[in-house]
């Protein structure tokens, strides 16, 4: 059995559900009130994006 190693994933380019799921995380803790009118909307994107990679249907 070959010797394996984890490496860090040096992915610099923008993540957009990444950045939704932190906008999700900082409303959740208060700190990102300025989302208020548009926060469902957020969790709606990130539910879709997930469930179409879990179940790859739209």
């Amino acid at each position: 059995m070959a010797k394996q190693n984890i490496k860090q994933f040096e992915y610099k380019n923008r993540q957009e559900y990444t950045e939704l799921i932190k906008i999700i995380y900082k409303y959740a803790l208060g700190e990102a009130e300025e989302y208020e009118i548009i926060i469902g909307n957020i969790i709606r994107q990130v539910l879709e994006a997930f469930s179409t990679f879990q179940y790859k249907k739209i």
